[in-house]
């Protein structure tokens, strides 16, 4: 059979695919989309490939979570692994991971992996100051411990023989040793007839009195608590043919010393003051920062030394679900959405008037949040029968 001759006359222009726009599952596909892309492979960029063969790089055993930032990061057990190497301890137990700029956020455990210096920290803080520590100004406070005067007492002490006299714990020095706390040198056991005024003296295990003895003065040392003697007197007591020995005394407190503030806070954190009386706060951002003093922006405090125990906390809300979108951690709990400030995971609370604060909506819709996730320029908010869209 003769088949006809037909005749080729080439296009006048030539085209070539230059640009390679990725898979196309559509019904308008253009020139360099990719309708299938199995076992293809961009390594020879700009020409197709096929990919390499599958191997393993690395196993693991008894895996509750796992995602992937620049490393792969998986809990296993208790143990938070990063790239193959531990990195911290958390909860056994399901994870959800966001990662806002250096910081992998861990939930429920409130932590993140510091991407840096491969840490894993705290989201939230929290330090509760020992009693009597701190001093408050008008705009800051101040959490030196520090000796402070508890209350002025008196004392009295029967010998029942002449000269026969309960020997009490003479103190010459103090001061705090590497841990912090306070401990007590220059020890001497004397006769009380041989105090005299502004001498230091332990108090017994309750503080509630002079350490006197005609025994063993030693087991009985109060850890935070000595006299410092303000007066004595000696009058003949002919009824147990003895002396009494009054003294007069100031208690005073040494209190524990505060763990160092800049370990725990940072300038721009929103924290709440409780404890403190008339200089309890809701919400206050830290303008200034050093070991043992803070201050604050518009705190407006009654100035003067503070008896009880202040806690400073910089909270983070409970969230059943989170996500990252445009640098903020964004999470969900029952009717509420959150969004912490720009940047910074560990702020939730910090309203400053400021585009880069925080922010919170509750919605009136039924039923608690069951997920979310940022897409593109949003995050979306599930409910059972509904979808929250936060936008710009």
């Amino acid at each position: 059979m003769r088949l006809p001759k037909i005749g080729y006359t080439p296009e006048k222009a030539q085209r070539e695919m230059v640009a390679m726009r990725g898979i196309n599952w559509s019904d308008r596909v253009q020139d360099g989309d990719l309708r299938d892309s199995g076992n293809l492979s961009f390594r020879r960029w700009p020409y197709l490939t096929t990919r390499r063969g599958r191997a393993k790089q690395s196993g693991y055993t008894g895996v509750s979570a796992l995602t992937a930032h620049g490393k792969l990061a998986v809990v296993r057990g208790k143990d938070l692994l990063y790239d193959g190497k531990k990195v911290g301890t958390l909860t056994a137990g399901a994870k959800q991971f966001a990662a806002v700029n250096s910081k992998l956020v861990i939930w429920p455990d409130k932590v993140y992996l510091d991407l840096e210096s491969k840490t894993v920290k705290p989201l939230g803080a929290k330090l509760t100051l020992s009693a009597r520590s701190c001093t408050f100004t008008e705009n800051g406070m101040r959490t030196d411990a520090r000796p402070v005067l508890v209350e002025h007492r008196e004392d009295k002490f029967t010998a029942e023989r002449l000269n026969d006299y309960p020997y009490m714990r003479r103190v010459s020095t103090i001061a705090r040793n590497a841990a912090g706390a306070w401990v007590y040198t220059g020890l001497a056991t004397v006769s009380i007839e041989a105090l005299k005024v502004g001498d230091i003296v332990l108090m017994d295990k309750s503080g509630e009195q002079l350490n006197h003895s005609w025994g063993d003065p030693f087991t009985t040392d109060h850890p935070d608590r000595y006299a410092v003697i303000t007066g004595r007197q000696e009058e003949w007591d002919g009824y147990h043919d003895g002396y009494h020995f009054s003294a007069s005394y100031q208690i005073v407190y040494c209190p524990p010393l505060n763990e160092n503030l800049r370990n725990i806070f940072q300038v721009g954190d929103s924290v709440t003051l409780t404890g403190a009386g008339g200089n309890s706060r809701e919400s206050v951002v830290i303008k200034t920062l050093s070991g043992s003093t803070a201050t604050f922006e518009g705190a407006n405090f009654t100035p003067g030394d503070y008896t009880g125990a202040v806690t400073i906390e910089r909270k983070i809300p409970k969230l059943s679900f989170i996500c990252e979108s445009q640098n903020r951690l964004w999470g969900c709990e029952g009717h509420t959405i959150y969004a912490s400030a720009l940047g910074d995971p560990t702020n939730f609370f910090l309203y400053s008037g400021l585009s880069t604060d925080s922010y919170a909506v509750a919605v009136g819709t039924d039923g608690d949040f069951t997920g979310c996730i940022g897409y593109s320029e949003g995050v979306l908010f599930w409910k059972e029968d509904c979808l929250h869209k936060v936008l710009g």
